[in-house]
């Protein structure tokens, strides 16, 4: 079924409204992180949303916010939490030896006030592993289980908060958007609002996750708007995998076959794709195979003394983002440089 696509210039605004779940805390205001805050257009202060956290004091590990901007009742889910924390810009260093123990102290720091504790990142992660499809009555086909638990998270406030907003403004559409892990909460919300006849007028995903089967996508595509950007280098979106990936790594790897239980059917996209190639600029998609192969090539190239692992990595980055371990490299390869104007692709 064809749906509407959103403008580039929506496009670039949920970008930002994706970057800003990154700093959602636990009974805080939303983070007024510029140059993103500006660049979604808010018209009153949105909601915050949390789920539980990694421990008593910690980050939590499902949250999103739920606001009123001049585009609608914009609904942005929060990805993964990353396995290191940026440093702080004042706590950024520079180069050298001395540099690399400032780097280990920024660190540190900036893991206190990240996760606020211990326990929140390596909690998200195994959430995200945990990719056993499961049937759910509210759902079509399969989904995955730690990806269906943390919607369960979310939903009541969520759907409260949305409400609220719609409730203000009548006609206002609803706007889905995430990046990561958020990007696979987007079709499980979009699905979820279109149930309760609160159908998104776009959804929107960046480097999104998979998060169901092909009886999942399918439904889903029948009925829900979705628009997913996926970049060159970035393998987030591959996973979990295909069955035809599946097979091919157990071709490759004997080991592979215990994928299989996990995985059950395989899982499929949801959406129309629109690829960022290796010059940033939105085009037609190499096959699947030739996409992970040049994955493939730029981790094994970073194995040897050459900066190519940092460009997969950086891949999956929504703006661009001082590299956690080489702070000073900028990367230069983020969905922003794609998809937004020059003042909105990083700090």
């Amino acid at each position: 079924m064809s749906h509407p696509t959103p403008s580039p210039d929506l496009v670039s605004r949920l970008l930002c409204a994706s970057q800003l779940a990154y700093g959602i805390r636990p009974h805080a205001p939303l983070h007024r992180h510029e140059p993103f805050h500006g660049g979604v257009g808010f018209l009153d202060e949105p909601v915050v949303l949390t789920g539980p956290t990694g421990n008593e004091h910690g980050t939590p590990i499902d949250a999103a916010w739920v606001g009123l901007t001049a585009d609608g009742i914009v609904i942005s889910l929060r990805g993964t939490l990353p396995p290191l924390p940026p440093p702080f810009p004042q706590d950024a260093p520079g180069h050298g030896a001395d540099s690399f123990r400032t780097l280990a102290q920024s660190l540190a720091t900036s893991a206190l006030k990240w996760v606020g504790g211990v326990g929140a990142i390596p909690s998200d992660w195994l959430q995200d592993f945990n990719a056993h499809q499961v049937e759910d009555t509210r759902y079509p086909g399969r989904v995955h289980v730690g990806f269906r638990n943390a919607m369960e998270t979310l939903w009541p406030a969520l759907l409260d908060a949305v409400g609220h907003f719609h409730s203000r403004v009548p006609g206002a559409r609803i706007l889905v958007t995430g990046h990561s892990k958020g990007g696979a909460l987007v079709a499980l919300c979009s699905w979820r609002l279109h149930a309760v006849r609160l159908t998104p007028a776009f959804a929107v995903s960046f480097a999104g996750a998979r998060c169901g089967d092909a009886a999942f996508a399918d439904a889903y595509d029948a009925v829900i708007p979705h628009t997913r950007f996926e970049n060159h280098l970035d393998l987030v979106p591959f996973v979990p995998p295909s069955m035809e990936l599946v097979a091919s790594i157990r071709a490759r790897f004997p080991a592979g076959a215990l994928l299989s239980p996990i995985v059950g059917d395989g899982y499929a996209p949801v959406g129309q794709l629109r690829y960022i190639n290796e010059q940033g600029v939105v085009a037609d998609a190499p096959s699947e195979a030739n996409r992970l192969k040049a994955i493939r090539e730029r981790i094994l190239d970073g194995i040897l003394p050459r900066p190519s692992l940092h460009q997969v990595v950086t891949a999956h980055f929504p703006v661009r983002t001082p590299f956690p371990t080489h702070p000073h490299v900028q990367s230069d390869n983020s969905y922003a440089r794609a998809l937004c104007p020059p003042r909105l692709q990083g700090d």
